[in-house]
């Protein structure tokens, strides 16, 4: 409307956490003027499943990726209870050297398991009772762009010769 006073909120959508709803609000009218969800993480292909066909999801917690939130984490979830996992974190989802992304695990026993980022990052962490882990991955205030990232998980349930579960890939919006 011409003329009227737009303010914008945003607030966490109940069913996702990786997801957020921005409604602007018209203060001069009749209150809400739209919504638009916008996802800061969007994922990509599939993963491949672990003990009991679970296969690991991944998300991000503590707000948004923005540049100067120094509480940003990245998050697995639904993965083998106790077990060690890998977070990969790259630069790109196209090429790692002279291998192409998604790069097919099944040479290496991974048979149904694909490799989504080039592990120019790798972190080893410990998967807790219920089947989660996190990362603190601070957002410095100067940076923005895209990084690519997946977990493995160890899984002596996973039905493939290399005992893997895995995510689907992530792209993560540093904005």
């Amino acid at each position: 409307m011409p003329g009227g006073t737009y303010t914008g909120t945003w607030d966490v959508y109940p069913y996702h956490d990786a997801i957020y709803l921005d409604e602007m609000f018209d203060t001069t009218g009749p209150g809400t003027q739209g919504a638009w969800i916008v996802d800061f993480f969007p994922g990509f292909g599939s993963g491949c499943a672990g003990t009991g066909g679970a296969t690991p999801t991944q998300w991000w917690a503590y707000g948004p990726p923005s540049p100067g939130n120094a509480e940003f984490a990245l998050r697995l979830d639904d993965a083998l209870p106790g077990a060690v996992a890998m977070l990969v974190v790259g630069f790109s989802n196209t090429s790692w050297g002279s291998n192409a992304l998604p790069m097919n695990l099944n040479v290496y026993g991974g048979d149904g398991c694909l490799l989504y980022t080039s592990p120019d990052f790798v972190q080893l962490l410990s998967t807790d009772a219920n089947g989660r882990a996190s990362f603190p991955l601070p957002i410095p205030a100067a940076l923005s762009g895209v990084v690519w990232c997946q977990w493995g998980v160890l899984d002596a349930g996973a039905p493939n010769a290399l005992d893997l579960a895995a995510t689907n890939g992530g792209k993560l919006i540093l904005k």
